[in-house]
């Protein structure tokens, strides 16, 4: 087993709604290779069990994938739940003002992500 992001043989889990395939492969690979443990959902009730199961130290949510807030909503407003980092495309303002209203951690284009998806991973999750 690799080290984990931390020096430990441990690695910490990282939840990411996306239904992109091509996207999703890059975002597995990343973090796979930065020693994370990359889970990939593709509906919300998969995300929260996924977080209530794994303690995952930050969720990526694909603003493409048009998540349902209201059933994020719990993971949404537990102070001790994982931080959330929501990207999607630059140009989808409406998308991102919802994420924000919504709760995220932090919202960043699909393009930033893609720069710098580690980290950001690395600044927004807990240890």
């Amino acid at each position: 087993m690799s080290d984990g992001p931390d020096g430990t043989g441990n690695q910490a889990a990282v939840v990411v709604l996306i239904r992109d395939l091509f996207f999703s492969v890059k975002v597995k690979n990343e973090l796979a290779q930065a020693g994370y443990e990359p889970v990939l959902v593709k509906r919300e009730p998969e995300l929260l069990s996924s977080v209530e199961s794994l303690s995952p130290a930050i969720v990526l949510l694909d603003l493409n994938a048009s998540p349902d807030w209201t059933v994020l909503e719990p993971l949404l407003i537990d102070a001790s739940g994982p931080p959330i980092l929501a990207f999607g495309p630059h140009k989808d303002v409406d998308s991102r003002r919802a994420a924000q209203q919504a709760g995220v951690s932090r919202v960043v284009t699909n393009q930033q992500l893609h720069r710098n998806l580690i980290g950001y991973v690395e600044q927004y999750a807990r240890t």
